[in-house]
């Protein structure tokens, strides 16, 4: 009976999917701490995040200077809104976060190769131009295959003999 595993069988090891150890205690501590992050970045990304000086009440405790009393006045953090001021950057990353969680990321095309004018788009673009300009439209295709047959000409080799 031949040793070892056939090309592409596989005998042992962790099955395909199955986090690795760290990852499996980070997911664990997580739930423990009740942290859901994708949660936590779509609160940020929406804006939703309570004040964590006032929480939720809009007022604040402080000491009156010079007295032993205690007033309340607006939260200087969210202003009365109940909510964090998160910055629009802020908000842009985690929206970029997680649509890379919702959508395939996509990748660029590579485009070779040369696009030649012909001589009906080449007189389009010139009769576009020109009535733009306010300039009277004359039609010079005849004028521009003669160009390009006279450029084509001169990169013929010219045998001798």
């Amino acid at each position: 009976m031949p040793a070892g595993a056939r090309p592409g069988e596989r005998l042992g090891g962790r099955q395909k999917g199955t986090p690795n150890k760290a990852s499996q205690d980070i997911i664990e501590k997580l739930a423990r701490l009740s942290c859901d992050p994708i949660e936590g970045m779509a609160l940020l990304a929406s804006g939703k995040v309570p004040c964590g000086v006032c929480h939720g009440r809009g007022k604040t405790r402080y000491r009156i200077p010079g007295t032993d009393k205690v007033g309340e006045r607006l939260c200087e953090s969210c202003y009365g809104t109940l909510m964090e001021h998160i910055s629009p950057d802020l908000r842009g990353k985690m929206y970029a976060e997680l649509a890379n969680y919702a959508f395939p990321k996509r990748r660029a095309i590579e485009v070779s190769g040369s696009i030649e004018l012909t001589a009906t788009l080449e007189s389009r673009l010139l009769a576009g131009r020109r009535r733009l300009a306010g300039q009277p439209v004359i039609d010079v295709q005849p004028v521009v295959q003669r160009a390009i047959e006279a450029a084509e000409d001169a990169e013929e080799p010219k045998s001798e003999g």
